[in-house]
């Protein structure tokens, strides 16, 4: 604020003042309530309180004035400083980006010879991958010849295999022809027998290890002489029980005999049988009969 105009209002606020006073000491004036030279003295008063308020506001306004030019250097001197800062980060920018460019030019460079060489070693690969496959086809061919070779060998293993099981059976059929009676009669004998019709009787669900013998006293003389004994092959597991004989040539007369024997001991041991013949030949009416009877035959050539 410029001295004029504190001036023109100091003056105009006397003035108005003095005018105020003036007015209200003619309304009052019949009252004596103060004397016109009290009241001068009053606003000299007024106005030397106005003048003191007046200069603290100048010393004030001064003072701020001082505050504000020291802050505006102080900003001067900031703002000074980040424009240095900002050209130096410009620099900084400006220095780095040179050096990405230079990087990025590197490794587009080693991008391409990667390229390069991806596509080269695709080549070689399907090179490879092609010889290989021409590999597979050569061992799918041998592999082929090689399950062609075995399965034609298995077959003709399987035949040597049965013609050595026919041999073996016709061996022992030879054996079991040429052997003498006494042969014939004793356990090597039933034992080729067995084995000569070993499938006929394994269809019939019938363990050749489980057959054992089984003998009972004839004191009597029933079936045989008195006081000898009757023997016969017994088979007894899963709760079956089969009476056996065992001949080379199965005729009527020895039929009849088996069955005898076979109802004695179902007699003096109390329990019932299935009967069974296992035989290499037997007589047309011995097999009749045997059908007649209930009796099951097994022979080279049938299964009753």
């Amino acid at each position: 604020m410029n001295p004029e105009s504190k001036e023109e209002i100091k003056s105009f606020i006397e003035l108005n003042m003095q005018k105020q006073f003036e007015k209200y000491f003619k309304v009052y004036s019949s009252e004596e309530l103060v004397t016109k030279s009290e009241f001068l003295e009053a606003i000299k008063l007024l106005n030397a309180r106005f003048e003191a308020v007046d200069k603290r506001f100048e010393e004030l306004i001064a003072s701020m004035n001082k505050g504000f030019e020291a802050v505006d250097k102080r900003f001067e001197a900031v703002d000074k400083r980040f424009e240095a800062v900002d050209k130096r980060f410009e620099e900084l920018i400006a220095s780095m980006n040179k050096r990405f460019e230079a990087v990025d030019k590197r490794f587009e460079a080693v991008d391409k010879r990667f390229e390069e060489l991806i596509a080269s070693m695709n080549k070689r690969f399907e090179a490879v991958d092609k010889r290989f496959e021409a590999v597979d086809k050569r061992f799918e061919a041998v592999d082929k010849r090689f399950e062609e070779l075995i399965a034609s060998m298995n077959k003709r293993f399987e035949a040597v295999d049965k013609r050595f099981e026919e041999l073996i059976d016709e061996i022992k059929l030879i054996k079991a022809w040429t052997g003498t009676v006494g042969d014939r009669e004793g356990k090597d004998f039933e034992k080729t027998i067995r084995e000569l019709l070993r499938q006929n009787i394994k269809n019939r669900f019938i363990d050749i290890s489980k057959i054992e013998k089984i003998r009972v006293q004839d004191v009597q003389g029933e079936v045989v002489l008195p006081n000898q004994k009757v023997e016969m092959d017994n088979y007894a597991s899963d709760g079956r029980r089969i009476l056996m004989e065992v001949k080379f040539h199965m005729t009527l007369e020895k039929l009849i005999f088996f069955y005898k024997k076979a109802a004695f001991i179902e007699k003096m041991k109390n329990f019932e049988a299935e009967k069974l013949i296992l035989a290499i030949e037997i007589d047309q009416d011995a097999l009749l009969k045997a059908e007649e009877l209930g009796i099951g035959v097994i022979t080279k050539d049938l299964s009753i």
